[in-house]
């Protein structure tokens, strides 16, 4: 299985994390906001409930046109099961199957029950004791599901376009970056093949113009490394070499040779 050139690796790590935090991110945020409206879906139904007790009489008594200016217009759905067993619906659009017939039963001495999701996701309903009836106040999570439906789909959008761009970008930020390593590549793979006079170029001034040819001797070419009397000739003299140097010297002067 062949690895991946490091350019693209490179890439695809910085795309594959940027992914992962703009999916985190939107998880939390669409969990927050779902949490938040349906902390406010919840004080509306509490508010509900505490009309309904107050009004429970008249929705008792006329459950007709009466009844239904309580609630209405408005999206609250009103059930009342009285005392005999029957039920009253107040409301647009109520489900087929009541949704007191599938809500926890109140608790006693007045106070609303917590609310509860119903009939799939569809509803969102508090009960509550008035008197010897219970009443049901519910609203639709309709809503509730299009606001965070439009926050996935702004998420998603700018996800993808935020992913698109930085790859874009990361690109060019690499293949600027790891052209000297190409570079390096290239000659290594040179000079593996056989091509032992390739060298790697340094940039910039000074020492970093030379070539990586390795350190030469004082008097070499390119062509060859120097001669022994090079070298010799070429080393600095020591200071008792020039002390000696010149004591022969006079002497030479003093004694000429015949």
């Amino acid at each position: 299985m062949s690895r991946l050139p490091l350019r693209r690796s490179l890439l695809a790590g910085m795309v594959a994390l940027t992914a992962v935090a703009l999916l985190v991110a939107g998880v939390v945020s669409v969990a927050g906001l779902r949490s938040y409206l349906l902390d406010r879906t919840d004080d509306q139904l509490r508010a509900g409930a505490a009309l309904a007790t107050q009004r429970v009489g008249t929705l008792l008594r006329e459950p007709g046109g009466t009844a239904r200016a309580v609630v209405a217009p408005s999206d609250y759905l009103v059930e009342i099961r009285h005392p005999d067993g029957t039920l009253t619906r107040i409301g647009g659009s109520p489900p087929a199957v009541p949704l007191l017939d599938r809500a926890p039963a109140p608790p006693a001495g007045g106070a609303p029950g917590p609310a509860t999701t119903l009939d799939d996701g569809a509803w969102r309903a508090i009960t509550v004791r008035a008197g010897a009836a219970v009443v049901l106040i519910a609203l639709p999570l309709a809503p509730v599901r299009e606001t965070v439906r439009r926050l996935v789909r702004v998420e998603v959008a700018g996800g993808v376009t935020v992913l698109v761009l930085l790859a874009a970008f990361a690109r060019v930020l690499l293949v600027r970056g790891l052209r000297p390593l190409d570079r390096i590549t290239e000659t290594a793979t040179a000079i593996a093949g056989g091509d032992l006079d390739r060298r790697v170029p340094r940039h910039g001034g000074g020492g970093r113009g030379r070539r990586h040819g390795g350190p030469r001797a004082p008097g070499a070419g390119h062509h060859g490394p120097a001669r022994p009397g090079q070298l010799v000739a070429a080393r600095p003299a020591e200071p008792g070499h020039r002390a000696a140097a010149a004591g022969a010297g006079g002497l030479t002067a003093r004694c000429p040779v015949r």
